[in-house]
């Protein structure tokens, strides 16, 4: 007789989960697609997109990236700000330009960016020398950042999405 009890809690059991389940698939999952659709909609509307455009997140893929080093090779030394310290220190290293090939900037200016080489270095150099061996120590890639962002409002376009500074020798 337990057995038979037990099996029957059991059943019960069952067929309750069964009912529990039922009701979630038929009551909760159409008013989740019904909300998912709606949002869409009002994204679409307002025209935001839903996934992280590449461009806006400044990641471009690597088979649309073009890489331009200045003065081919050459090192480029720069004064940096008098620090704490009070004496004058000098960054020497290269520098190169990555670019998003499907940018329009790209079209226009990423084919002929040698001819502005010298405004880009004058750029570079202005943002180095505005921050002291310190600040480069810690946090090279922010100041990294402000070259890309006062470059991109140079050519007031995006097209420029990194520099990179390789063979880094600062004293």
């Amino acid at each position: 007789m337990k057995k038979n009890l037990l099996s029957i809690l059991i059943l019960a059991l069952v067929l309750v989960n069964l009912v529990l389940n039922i009701v979630i698939i038929f009551g909760v999952l159409p008013a989740a697609n019904k909300t998912n659709k709606m949002v869409t909609q009002i994204c679409s509307i307002l025209d935001i997109e839903l996934a992280a455009d590449e461009e806006k997140s400044g990641k471009v893929s690597m088979d649309k990236l073009a890489v331009y080093e200045l003065s081919e090779g050459a090192t480029m030394t720069m004064n940096l700000k008098v620090g704490e310290d009070g004496k004058t220190h000098v960054l020497v290293t290269s520098v190169s330009i990555s670019m998003n090939t499907e940018s329009e900037g790209y079209k226009t200016y990423g084919e002929t960016i040698s001819e502005k080489e010298s405004i880009i270095k004058g750029e570079i150099n202005n943002v180095v020398s505005s921050h002291t061996v310190e600040e480069y120590q810690v946090d090279a890639a922010g100041i990294r950042e402000e070259i890309v962002k006062n470059l991109q409002e140079m050519f007031d376009s995006d097209f420029i999405v990194d520099v990179t500074f390789s063979d880094v020798i600062y004293q």
